[in-house]
Order: C-alpha cells, then sequence, then structure tokens
C-alpha cells in the first residue's frame, strides 16, 4: 500500500475506519456500513486495533486491541447496516423446454 495520510483519506468528506488489526476483523465487522463508511486496511506504529474518524475529523471511536463497541458507535453515527444481499424476492420464471 501506498503510504497516504488521515488527511487525504478525509478528502472525499466521508467517515474513515482505519483497520489496524492483523487478521482484518473490524473490516468484516463494519461490513453493513460500507456504503457509508470508507473502510482501510492499514498499520500504525500507535498501539491500537483501530480508529473511527468522523467527516468533521473528530473521533468517534478507537481501541487497542478489538472491536468492541465499534457496532454500536457505527450506528449511533452512521445508522443501521445495510442488510447483506439475499436471495431476490422476486418469484421466478420458469420456461418450458420445447
Amino acid at each position: 500500500m501506498t503510504a497516504t495520510t488521515l488527511a487525504r483519506l478525509m478528502r472525499p468528506g466521508r467517515p474513515v475506519l482505519l483497520d489496524l488489526t492483523a487478521d482484518r476483523r473490524l473490516s468484516d465487522t463494519a461490513a453493513g456500513w460500507r456504503d457509508r463508511v470508507d473502510i482501510v486496511a492499514t498499520t500504525s506504529d500507535e498501539p491500537l486495533a483501530g480508529l473511527l474518524v468522523r467527516p468533521d475529523g473528530y473521533v468517534a471511536w478507537a481501541h487497542r486491541d478489538g472491536d468492541d463497541g465499534l457496532p454500536d458507535a457505527l450506528g449511533a453515527w452512521f445508522g443501521p447496516p445495510t442488510p447483506p444481499p439475499g436471495p431476490d424476492p422476486r418469484p421466478s420464471v420458469h420456461r418450458r423446454s420445447e
């Protein structure tokens, strides 16, 4: 990954979740908010698992070693998660073979 700054990540005016975990578990936890939150898997010299930054630059959530409270923070600031796509609810059309 090319080095960048938080300021550059914030330019689009969207919230940013920095996932600093080795197994990228915060990215999985936040998957339901991908339509509203930019999720960036990266590394840091700081002892943090992740950092959620609001569009105005304030930190909405931070944690040293897990995802405790991340879904609550995401929900409080950015609404409920978007459900994963499920099966198409429309009835299927069956065609007869000729």
